[in-house]
């Protein structure tokens, strides 16, 4: 980065300058957001200066990514929309799939779930006709996620699954990491928290080594969620707390916002409604900024709530309408209702009967498209609890009823308990004191069956991180065991080596010296002959020793001594294996074993090259090996 810098300080054209400055944004929009958005804006200005369709639609593609990973999903979406068509017409077609799968993101981020999907789709089938599998499998994860999203588990996972097995074969850790991901989310979501919890840490793995900060960030709000489900409240803040220190300093607000929620909503869990409520407030500041009204009336609603168990109901009213106003802006039944129901509650409380019968009057069409969601039965029962407090005691009663029945059905034990509990309540309102007995035993019951069972599943959710911790410590040891291995077997190979060096340096040596010392000898010999007085006497003993040095067993001990350092004990084993070899045979294999030549070999064993080569002759013949077999190559093989 500090090059890229350098460069464009230095006198640039502008396509040169152009270029510079993509190069930056690449490298800044993970680490510096704001950065990242001047740079692609000065990349659009100059793109347009030289009226160029290319670099006008990579610059648009730049900075539409930079605004979406900002927040700024309206000018994101805006800006990609008008890439495509430039890039199109340049016949980028790659890089237009690319920006229209970005828009899909985009959509995504500001909760615009249909649009994301149908912009995926899309994608899916330009990455079909152009043939690209990477991109296929990469937008079968998005699918994927939004599948899951959707609680459309299975297709989710088939489509995630999908995508993680062709990252692995193509060793894409980039496509590995997103998948991952997503289908430890599948697995929290289905409770295979086991599994979950080895799918995100892998992928919080891929992502560090990839130095993926956004990757790292999303991760660990996961695996905030996980830790809070399995009751490790302080991971779960941990997780939180690195996640928003990490977007904050990429400066990705929409991510820090989430995280700062969930903290929010962790201190609400366990009772610190003080501290949730200043994590919530912060979470709004950054929502409002944003301008996503759907995560904005989500943060308002968890604000509202801490504030109405606070007891402040008025202040309650005033953030619930606000919420009912935005939803109603956005089309959004789901928060509708909440705020309705809560709105219901308050005034029911407050002995503002009608009010809040008129509130409930609103909400029915909207509860009725959220049937048989997890939330659908909270706020049924809350509905049931305000008719029975209204004067509406029949109806409460129908009500609950209808919620104890879907919760039977669905094995949720706690919404039973809280329907048996309402039950008995409004029993009590209408004077059959058998039945309101009768469900408060149940309510009780059930209460005790939950406080077993949560003690239970704290226990269990401790094993589960031990056994994963467990797991991860035995691979990480195994892999450091296999390192150990890699690298003493490298030194050992590198030893080997080295004596095998130093081995031929031997043969050759001993080689050189013996030729040298046969030329001496013969020209001694020569001398000797032909001088009759005393010298002659002297160089005939001294061509005497020189002959003993020659076929002196020393010079074979030498190299046998270095032999064995590398080969071991080779040669005694090719003896046991053919017993019919001579000792000097032996001596001919091992030299031969060594690559040394006929007559190399000649020379350390003091004989004739063609005496050599019927040693070799003989040693085929006793092997029982013919000609076309390399005999090198045979004596190598023996005993590797």
């Amino acid at each position: 980065m500090d090059d890229l810098r350098e460069q464009l300080a230095t006198p640039q054209t502008d396509p040169e300058r152009f270029r510079l400055l993509c190069n930056l944004v690449s490298e800044h929009i993970a680490v510096d957001i704001q950065k990242a958005t001047l740079h692609a804006e000065e990349c659009l200005e100059l793109a347009r200066a030289e009226v160029s369709p290319e670099m006008e639609g990579e610059a648009l593609d730049l900075l539409g990514e930079c605004y979406a990973r900002s927040g700024r999903y309206r000018e994101g979406i805006s800006t990609m929309v008008e890439a495509i068509p430039l890039l199109e017409r340049t016949g980028d077609h790659r890089r237009a799939m690319v920006v229209n799968t970005n828009i899909g993101n985009t959509h995504w981020m500001a909760g615009e779930y249909e649009e994301a999907f149908d912009r995926f789709q899309e994608s899916h089938k330009r990455a079909i006709v152009l043939d690209d599998q990477h991109h296929i499998h990469l937008v079968k994860n998005n699918l994927g996620n939004l599948l899951l999203h959707w609680r459309r588990y299975s297709e989710a996972r088939e489509y995630i699954e999908e995508s993680l097995a062709f990252s692995r074969e193509a060793k894409d850790e980039k496509g590995m990491a997103y998948a991952l991901h997503n289908l430890g989310r599948i697995c929290v979501e289905l409770l295979e928290y086991p599994e979950g919890l080895r799918n995100l840490r892998e992928s919080l793995e891929l992502f560090t080594r990839l130095d993926d900060k956004s990757g790292i960030a999303a991760v660990q709000i996961e695996l905030g969620l996980l830790y809070r489900v399995l009751g490790d409240y302080a991971e779960s803040i941990k997780a939180y707390g690195e996640s928003v220190t990490i977007t904050r300093s990429i400066g990705d607000r929409r991510n820090e916002g989430m995280g700062l929620n969930n903290i929010g909503d962790l201190y609400q869990h366990t009772g610190q409604y003080e501290r949730a409520l200043e994590y919530f407030r912060l979470s709004l500041g950054i929502k409002e900024e944003l301008g996503n009204p759907r995560e904005i009336a989500t943060t308002l609603l968890n604000i509202g709530a801490v504030t109405l168990t606070q007891g402040r109901g008025d202040e309650a009213i005033t953030i619930f309408e606000r919420v009912r106003s935005i939803a109603g802006g956005i089309d959004d039944a789901r928060l509708q209702t909440h705020a309705l129901v809560n709105l219901a509650g308050i005034f029911c409380s407050g002995g503002e009967l009608s009010r809040s019968t008129e509130m409930l009057r609103e909400a029915e069409p909207f509860l009725q498209t959220m049937e048989g969601t997890t939330e659908w039965g909270q706020l049924q029962a809350e509905v049931g609890r305000v008719q029975t407090n209204t004067g509406q005691v029949e109806r409460g009663v129908e009500t609950l009823r209808e919620v104890l029945s879907y919760a039977e059905e669905t094995g949720r034990s706690d919404l039973q308990a809280r329907a048996h509990e309402l039950l008995s309540e409004a029993f009590q309102v209408a004077g059959e004191v058998n039945a309101a007995l009768l469900h408060l035993r149940k309510h009780r019951d059930l209460e005790r069956e939950i406080f077993r069972r949560d003690s239970d599943h704290r226990l269990k959710s401790l094993m589960v991180i031990y056994e994963v911790d467990r797991a991860r410590a035995e691979e990480q040891l195994v892999r450091k065991e296999a390192e150990f291995l890699r690298l003493t077997n490298k030194q050992l190979e590198q030893e080997i080596e080295h004596r095998q060096k130093e081995l031929h340096s031997t043969a050759m040596f001993l080689s050189q010296k013996n030729d040298l010392l046969r030329k001496v000898f013969q020209r001694v010999k020569d001398l000797s002959l032909a001088s009759s007085t005393n010298l002659g006497k002297e160089l005939r003993t001294l061509s005497g020793e020189i002959q003993g040095i020659i076929n002196s067993e020393e010079t074979w001990s030498t190299f046998e001594e270095q032999f064995r350092q590398v080969h071991g004990d080779y040669l005694q084993m090719l003896a046991s294996q053919f017993p019919k070899l001579t000792p000097t045979e032996l001596k001919v294999c091992g030299l031969i074993r060594t690559g040394l030549s006929t007559k190399e070999i000649a020379q350390i064993l003091t004989a004739e090259p063609r005496s050599i080569d019927k040693y070799r002759q003989r040693i085929r013949k006793k092997i029982g090996i013919d000609s076309s077999v390399n005999l090198q190559t045979f004596l190598q093989g023996i005993g590797s």
